[in-house]
């Protein structure tokens, strides 16, 4: 079995300085691609709404996707969740009510 390593976002952001939000949702993308064998990609829009590309078709089940990368804490963005705030996770759910999976990261 591999060991597993702690993720150091500290680390994360000095790494990759000039943008880690974009590189974290960068970095998410080709996870997704990977633990779901789309070694081209996923198609996708620049400013797709609710997920971050389209959802991916994987037997019978409709799979999409979310990124998120705060330099403060979950606690803090509790509407994110909230059905009050058209955020992306009620906007995924709203648009892609057919998917049966939508991950969040």
């Amino acid at each position: 079995m591999r060991n597993i390593v702690k993720s150091d976002w500290d680390i994360f952001k000095a790494k990759f300085s000039e943008n880690p939000q974009k590189n974290f949702e960068w970095f998410c993308y080709l996870l997704f691609c990977r633990e779901h064998k789309k070694d081209i990609g996923i198609f996708r829009y620049k400013n797709q709404s609710g997920i971050e590309t389209n959802p991916i078709e994987e037997g019978n089940e409709l799979i999409g996707w979310q990124s998120k990368f705060y330099e403060t804490t979950l606690s803090e963005h509790k509407t994110v969740c909230s059905s009050q705030e058209p955020s992306g996770v009620v906007k995924s759910i709203d648009k892609y009510s057919g998917n049966s999976s939508i991950f969040y990261s």
